[in-house]
């Protein structure tokens, strides 16, 4: 993502690739695992880590009605230490909200925080708009307010979606 930190400063940030499955569904909960590595390809005049980071994730998503869904996000980090030295361990947890509001366009809401990040503990509120291109495909953004000094003032966000399938067969979840 592009990435502007500070008042001068701009510029792309770390890559990242992920993957992520549903493990479990019923009619109105589901749960996911994810994996996720950030790839170090920022400029180092950012101050990101040049060091390779891996994460894992639990998602529980419960729908409240029939346009809303609130969902729970766990992340173990293990971050890569420039140094050599052993990696440090990072909590993030998540609460979000999303609401449709038109036929392929949602708002979401999202308070995190992160425990043990290279820059303190930061906490953010994330507010956004999402659109389903294609029933595979979602663009979405949205700008993170910083909640507390840890947490940088404004990041503005964007992000692309794409559902490659299904890993195994999408009946075995009816």
């Amino acid at each position: 993502p592009l990435e502007f930190i500070g008042s001068d400063t701009e510029g792309f940030g770390d890559m990242g690739i992920g993957a992520r499955a549903r493990v479990w569904e019923n009619d109105e909960t589901s749960a996911a695992l994810r994996m996720f590595t950030k790839i170090p390809t920022a400029s180092t005049k950012l101050g990101f880590s040049r060091q390779l980071d891996l994460f894992t994730s639990g998602i529980v998503t419960h729908e409240l009605d029939e346009h809303t869904a609130a969902t729970g996000y766990y992340e173990l980090g293990i971050l890569g230490d420039e140094n050599g030295g052993s990696a440090d361990l990072q909590h993030l947890m998540a609460l979000a909200v999303s609401s449709s509001v038109a036929e392929e366009v949602s708002l979401f809401g999202e308070f995190a925080g992160i425990v043990n990040a290279p820059a303190g503990d930061p906490l953010f509120l994330l507010i956004g708009l999402s659109r389903a291109v294609s029933p595979s495909f979602v663009f979405d953004g949205g700008v993170r307010v910083g909640l507390n000094n840890d947490a940088e003032d404004a990041v503005f966000l964007l992000g692309l979606t794409n559902n490659f399938g299904y890993v195994s067969d999408p009946e075995a979840f009816e």
